[in-house]
């Protein structure tokens, strides 16, 4: 009733528990009063980051330098550390450091390398972008709870995981050093796949769905805390013997050792299942428990070690497969246990001392018994003794089951009928039936009908690997054994730990064929016998028909779940029609159901109608359909349930629940529930209930083998495939006119059979039949083994000539009631001949060679040319002479080339050559033919080596004076080539001397640098008249009519010297030398009638008189380096161009100019009126009024003369030949050419004065100068 308020603010209220001092009293009102004095705040530090960078800025890449860091400060632990695009630069972590956490984004891209060091990351690493890692000996700490996401290919450290909390590995599979989980957690991912050396630790590993591959000695699991194995794979896979020490009393994941060499195990270890494909199990003594399947495969003598005494425990199937000739060693010298839920089997082993009976009866085919077993059945039967045998196909190609995945251990449904087996010839029972594998292994099967009355009989055969895409995997049945006895095996076929948990044929009962007994008892009177897709089924008539399976736990609690039958419709209405249900009602105790729902579709419910959903397919009467639903709870919930009709995927649904819930529910199977009044009207068969979710490629096989009038299981259709069963035939086009196919034929029930070819472009159109088949063709095919068969047909009329494109073919095998078709590779048909080929032609030839042009050939195959040469044209034409290709010239497998030399012919004959074009088949063209003589090799009189580079010469009386590329100048005696004195030039490099002859003796001139020289010829010996300095490069002297002086081009300067002392002629005004700028040095001047012309490099010709005065000029168009020519009145200049001029000698004036097609290589040569001189590859013969009157081939740049005599040509050319011409026939005479000069034929030819030994002479670039014998 009192009302004692407090009217205003207030604001921080306190209770403490204790008695504060009076300082604190009093630091509690200065702190927080307003306008407060007692704290200051000075100016933020900026080094306090929430990330410190990798920049980059100091010297070096070591972790440790603080100025590579933003903030110039090195990580500590309270930092987060980030590699960006900040810097390229690669880290070197030279220090062991601990960081908050590390992420490297896509920008960075240099190396981190972790060299010898420690780096702890105690939040997240993310390691999946930026630059390579490169382990080293480091080590990556992962301590707290954090993501650790490693690179992508990339390969870690040591990796150790301590402190608490869990490490999540994130994504991209993990490759690193060691692994240690010394504390907390280490959470492998989900569906990821990693790879490590050795394992230990004390903390908890957790697989989730990720396998774990060892490579090193040890795995150590004993002193973890906890293993949690979940659904992921434990790989041992080193090359070395391996030791693993499980963790006592957990349930390890999966195991698997693939390794070359010995697992050793260390203790008894269970894990959720274990198997060995390579390598050797060494259990040691101890035991081991898998909760699911144990399998050795692929074992040998050495596959089992320390076996004796020891227990193996299997809560699914245990399969132990050894190798023909070298079988699984499974006998030790002491009792060992198997205790097997599932199937029991082995083949190709060798078993001893073996003690079963705790479990599963053991199977075991083509294996050895040692003896000392318990609860096994060997079966030892040769079932090449029985009567009879028969091929069955397996055909999982588009045109049968159409998988494209391998399937293991799949049940595959025999069909036997009257038109495909003989059931006289077997036991009334069927007892005597057996199938193998095609190399001899027994196979394991269940006959579920044997009505040899009536001939009907279905069975199942469990096929250890159905292949994907081929027709010709097969399996062998035989029959015809009277002493045989019945090895039908349900239990094995359906093992459960193949994940059947019930398997109900419904063939006049209702028993399981599973090992797990998980029988039906049929209610109501409501169902009776009928036809079933499998021998026989039954018929429910709807209402509270039903057939009811007890509740067990096999039929329930699963992660995953395959739930099918075939059903076939007589009734519907819209209303619910029961397939397959675990439940109690509509609201309670639910599991899982499939049915016929409204609009007549079908329905799943996982676990209840919360979780329904159905596929669109509208169900008619009258049709047998197979319906399934597959489960998985390890996907997201929206991918949970599927729902497959007649094998394809119709619907995807939801589940709420990530595993089938247990409860106390039966199984009703054909109604919803007991009572319920909503059963099946029509026929049920073939229920089964998995506690996996199967592949589409298995749901595929299950309909496809299954349905009616499927071409899956082929017993009776002839089977056509390529060599060595092949999915394709292999077509292809042998030759120009010949077509093959490469096939194999079978036939499960006929010796022979009836083969036909078609053929159609690859791009499409409509197939056509071959009528022109040749080979293993047409009737009487003999199929009765797998033999190499080959069909031919002619391609030139089927499709025909010209043709280039890509072709299919298929082969049709008949045996009179059934065919059987398979296509061929695309493959390139070509019958059009090349083209172009065309003006075969010899354009040079030595004494061994020819040299060959033509034009190119064209062809979308090309492959080759080929050139057939010989002295007989009927050997040519018919190809039966010598043949030269790309064999002989690697060039000719290119259509490009258009030219070649045959080598290796005799000298002096003539051939006859032709060249055809060829491409990849063989179709071919040819061209004209031609014919060419080689050459019979004339041989020097004399030669004379060591002259150095020759760069001129001139002829004396007896003699040739030659400058040589030594800095000598020799004179040398034609008779026999003897140096008879030779003189050395200062400068070094003496040009082309000139000879005159003057006061009784031959006087040599030549310039060499800036002097000019003149020798006297003593015979034996010479003498220096004088060697004259003019002071820039000279030209070569050329002396005046009157052989007293001579005229010189120097520097910008053309001169007139005295031959006796070299001294500057007197004469009048204007007198020598004369200023002419870019005077010409390589175009000699040339004196005629007292008259000096010389040219410039600019292309000017100038004529001046003895005098010095300039009296004419004329252009040419180009500088003039080669020396001039006056010959009878006209002045002949020879710029560098194409070009020839003849100028009149008294005003220069041009008389005609002639174009030669080519620069001028060589001065011109004056004979008979006639000018001869060099322009590229050819030499020519100019009229005195300008005309080409003759072209002389040389194959190659002529650089010495031409000069004439006697009707004669002489030149040499480059590439070392020598060339004598007939002036008219433009043809090599006599024994011509030269072809073996060393090096370039670039100076002369020199001819010495007429008499009986006249000689031609030739020098070359390589030192050599070669005299013959003039023609």
């Amino acid at each position: 009733g009192y009302s004692y308020s407090y009217y205003g603010r207030i604001d921080e209220g306190r209770v403490e528990n204790t008695a504060r001092t009076a300082d604190w009293v009093k630091l509690c009102y200065e702190t927080q009063k307003e306008g407060a004095s007692v704290l200051s705040f000075g100016e933020l530090d900026s080094n306090i980051v929430e990330y410190r960078t990798w920049d980059g800025g100091g010297t070096g890449s070591r972790w440790s330098t603080a100025a590579n860091w933003s903030g110039d400060l090195v990580p500590d632990t309270s930092d987060k550390v980030l590699f960006n695009a900040t810097s390229a630069k690669s880290c070197s972590l030279d220090v062991s450091a601990t960081v908050k956490s590390l992420s490297m984004e896509p920008g960075y891209i240099g190396t981190f390398y972790f060299t010898s060091e420690t780096l702890t990351v105690n939040g997240k690493a993310d390691f999946s972008s930026g630059g390579p890692v490169a382990a080293g000996s480091g080590v990556l700490t992962l301590s707290g709870s954090q993501y650790f996401t490693p690179q992508a290919g990339a390969t870690f450290p040591e990796i150790i995981k301590d402190g608490t909390g869990t490490v999540d590995i994130q994504a991209n599979n993990l490759t690193a050093g060691d692994l240690t989980v010394s504390g907390g957690t280490l959470d492998l991912g989900a569906s990821l796949s990693h790879t490590v050396q050795s394992i230990d630790g004390s903390g908890v590993l957790t697989f989730s769905s990720s396998a774990l591959k060892a490579l090193g000695p040890t795995v150590d699991l004993g002193s973890m805390s906890a293993i949690s194995g979940g659904s992921g794979t434990l790989e041992f896979a080193g090359s070395s013997k391996q030791t693993f020490t499980p963790k006592s009393g957990a349930t390890h994941p999966a195991l698997l050792h693939s390794g070359a060499d010995t697992l050793l195990l260390s203790a008894n270890v269970t894990a959720t299942s274990f198997s060995q494909t390579a390598g050797t199990l060494d259990l040691d003594g101890n035991d081991i428990t898998t909760t699911g399947n144990f399998s050795i495969s692929n074992g040998t003598a050495s596959g089992f070690a320390n076996l004796g005494g020891c227990t193996i425990t299997a809560g699914g199937n245990a399969t132990f497969i050894g190798q023909f000739s070298d079988e699984l060693n499974m006998n030790p010298a002491d009792e060992w246990f198997l205790d097997v839920s599932g199937s029991l089997s082995a083949a190709y082993c060798s078993i001893d001392s073996s003690n079963a009976s705790a479990g599963s009866q053991g199977y075991a085919s083509n294996s050895i018994d040692g003896g000392g077993n318990t609860n096994w059945v060997f079966d030892t039967d040769d079932y090449t003794t029985w009567s009879n045998s028969r091929d069955i196909f397996l055909n999982t190609t588009s045109s049968g089951a159409d998988i494209s995945s391998e399937v293991s251990l799949f049940p595959v449904l025999v069909r036997l009928r009257s038109d495909n087996f003989p059931f006289d010839e077997a036991r009334g029972g069927g007892e005597d039936i057996r199938f193998a594998k095609r190399n001899g292994t027994h196979l394991l099967y269940e006959v579920e009908r044997w009505d040899s009355t009536n001939a009907l009989a279905d069975l199942w055969v469990l096929v250890p690997t159905i292949e994907d895409g081929t027709k010709t995997q097969r399996i062998t049945m035989h029959w015809g054994k009277s002493a045989a006895s019945d090895r039908s095996s349900p239990g094995a076929v359906f093992a459960s730990g193949d994940s059947f948990q019930g398997v109900w044929h419904l063939n006049n009962d209702s028993l399981d064929a599973t090992t797990n007994s998980n029988d039906g008892t049929q209610f109501n009177t409501n169902t009776s016998d009928a036809a079933g897709i499998a021998g026989r089924a039954r018929s429910l008539a709807g209402g509270n028909a039903e057939i009811l399976v007890p509740d067990d736990n096999s039929l329930e609690g699963m992660n995953e779940l395959t739930m099918s039958a075939w059903i076939y419709p007589t009734t519907l209405s819209g209303s619910p029609d029961g397939i397959i249900s675990k439940r109690v009602g509509s609201g309670s105790g639910q599991c899982y159901s499939m049915f016929l729902y409204s609009g007549n579709r079908l329905n799943v419910d996982i676990p209840n109608s919360g979780s329904r959903f159905y596929a669109d397919d509208a169900f008619l009467t009258g049709s047998w359909y197979h319906v399934l639903a597959r489960y998985d709870g390890s996907q997201s919930s929206s991918q949970r349930v599927k729902i497959f009709i007649n094998g394809d995927e119709k619907e995807t649904g939801s589940s709420s629940v990530t595993s089938i819930p247990s409860t106390a529910a039966n199984l009703h199977l054909g109604s919803l529930n007991t009572s319920y009044g909503n059963g099946l009207r029509g026929t049920l068969d073939e229920v089964r209930i998995e506690n996996t979710a199967r592949s589409a490629d298995w749901i595929e096989l299950c309909y496809e083998t299954q349905r009616p009038n499927g071409r899956a299981v082929n017993l009776v259709v002839p089977v056509v495939s390529g060599l060595t069963d092949t999915v394709l035939v292999y077509a292809r086009q042998r030759d120009a006119d010949t077509g093959v196919i490469d096939y194999e034929v079978e036939d499960p029930n006929s010796n022979t059979v009836t083969i036909s070819a078609e053929y159609k472009t690859a791009s499409g159109g409509t197939w056509t039949a071959i009528t022109t088949g040749a080979g293993d063709a047409g009737a009487g095919i003999d199929t009765s083994e797998t033999d190499d068969k080959q069909f031919r047909w002619d391609v030139q009329s089927e499709p025909g000539a010209d043709i280039e494109d890509d072709y299919i073919v298929q082969v049709i095998a008949a045996d009179g009631t059934n065919i059987d078709t398979t296509q061929s590779n695309s493959f390139p048909l070509d019958t059009k001949d090349p083209t172009g080929l065309a003006s075969l032609r010899a354009t040079d030839s030595t004494e061994s060679s020819v040299t060959l042009a033509w034009s190119a050939a064209s062809d979308t195959y090309f492959d080759h040319y080929e050139i057939w040469y010989g002295t007989d044209s009927a050997d040519v034409f018919d190809r039966s002479a010598s043949e030269w290709d790309n064999g002989n010239d690697g060039s000719l497998g290119s259509a490009a080339t258009t030219a070649t030399t045959i080598t290796g012919l005799t000298a002096g004959e003539k051939y006859y050559l032709r060249i055809w074009a060829v491409d990849e088949i063989g179709n071919e063209a040819t061209a004209n033919d031609t014919t060419c003589t080689t050459i019979l090799q004339v041989s020097p009189k004399w030669s004379k080596t060591n002259l150095g580079v020759i760069r001129g010469g001139a002829m004396g009386e007896d003699v040739i004076y030659i400058s040589g590329g030594t800095g000598k100048v020799y004179s040398i005696s034609l008779s026999d080539g003897g140096v008879r004195w030779d003189y050395t030039s200062s400068p070094g490099s003496p040009n082309r001397p000139s000879v005159i002859y003057s006061g009784g003796s031959y006087k040599v001139l030549f310039s060499d640098g800036t002097y000019i020289t003149c020798l006297r010829d003593d015979t034996s010996d010479d003498t220096e008249l004088f060697s004259v300095n003019l002071g820039a490069a000279a030209g070569n002297p050329y002396a005046s009519p009157d052989d007293t002086t001579m005229y010189v081009a120097y520097g910008d300067s053309i001169t007139k010297r005295m031959i006796s002392s070299g001294g500057a002629a007197s004469t009048p005004a204007p007198g020598w030398p004369q200023y002419l700028s870019g005077v010409s040095e390589a175009a000699d001047p040339v004196v005629f009638n007292d008259e000096i012309y010389v040219a410039t490099a600019g292309g000017t010709v100038y004529k001046y008189d003895a005098d010095g005065t300039q009296q004419a000029s004329a252009q040419v168009g180009a500088s003039v380096k080669l020396p001039l020519l006056v010959q009878r009145g006209a002045l002949y200049v020879t710029p560098d161009n194409s070009k020839l001029f003849s100028l009149g000698t008294s005003s220069l004036d041009t008389n005609w100019e002639v174009d030669l097609g080519a620069t001028n290589t060589g001065p011109a040569f004056s004979s008979g009126g006639a000018v001869y001189l060099a322009a590229g590859v050819d030499a020519k013969e100019v009229s005195a009024s300008g005309s080409v009157e003759h072209t002389y081939s040389a194959g190659d740049t002529v650089r010495s003369g031409p000069i004439e005599l006697n009707d004669v040509v002489y030149f040499g050319r480059d590439n070392g030949r020598y060339c004598a011409f007939g002036r008219t026939t433009e043809t090599a005479v006599g024994d011509w050419p030269y072809i073996t000069a060393s090096g370039d034929a670039n100076v002369g030819p020199w001819i010495s004065p007429a008499n009986e030994d006249s000689l031609v002479i030739f020098g070359t670039s390589g030192n050599n100068l070669d005299a013959f014998w003039l023609e």
